[in-house]
């Protein structure tokens, strides 16, 4: 049996939401035409996704998934959007009972999620790596959260990258023993304290060496 979902207006519709609804009932799930300026908005776990060129049933690992010969492709948007989609991002932060909370729309609405639970189901949903980000910490420069990176490591087998709160060389190698894959950071090289002068520095070869490569 083949279905096809269609839409008679302009915009973002609703043809995503209703393809990856329906799209546990379907072994094939394919995206037959349209071009990059299309945007299909999802929710997955919460998390707002917004595709371009790939089938809206990407999430739903265990079926195929086709670009038929009717899209438009640009191979710069795919490629972008096949990374978003591989790696998920968990903004999280603690709610008025100090627990911590996942948060999505830069951090302004809780979706009451646990973030350890919801790595656990973008693993599930196919993510290829997290991106686990302290809302709190971010800009802080108060070091990792090295609780919830050892926690969150424990819980899935996909990589996972740390952001939020690096203050030196240090927290980079913290992070790592504490399970994350790989770090980020952004305040630790533009701001330069203690009077945070808008300088852009990136440590030397040796830093590294005798702070981070010494360890790995």
């Amino acid at each position: 049996m083949v279905d096809v979902i269609l839409g008679l207006q302009w915009g973002d519709e609703g043809k995503g939401k209703i393809v990856d609804y329906f799209a546990n009932n379907y072994d094939v799930i394919a995206r037959f035409q349209g071009g990059p300026n299309a945007g299909h908005t999802l929710y997955v776990e919460g998390k707002k996704v917004v595709l371009h060129q790939i089938p809206s049933g990407i999430f739903h690992e265990d079926k195929v998934k086709l670009i038929g010969n009717g899209v438009v492709l640009d191979a710069i948007t795919l490629k972008k959007e096949c990374e978003n989609v591989a790696a998920m991002g968990i903004d999280y932060k603690k709610n008025f009972f100090g627990k911590p909370v996942v948060y999505v729309e830069n951090g302004k609405t809780s979706t009451g999620l646990n973030p350890i639970l919801f790595a656990k189901q973008m693993e599930e949903a196919g993510a290829g790596e997290i991106l686990l980000n302290s809302i709190e910490r971010d800009g802080g420069f108060e070091g990792y959260d090295l609780e919830m990176i050892e926690k969150v490591a424990h819980a899935v087998n996909i990589p996972m990258i740390a952001i939020g709160g690096a203050a030196s060389l240090s927290d980079f190698k913290r992070a790592v023993q504490y399970g994350a894959s790989a770090v980020s950071a952004g305040s630790f090289f533009v701001f330069q304290r203690p009077h945070r002068a808008v300088l852009i520095s990136y440590p030397s070869q040796q830093d590294l060496e005798k702070y981070v490569y010494d360890w790995l």
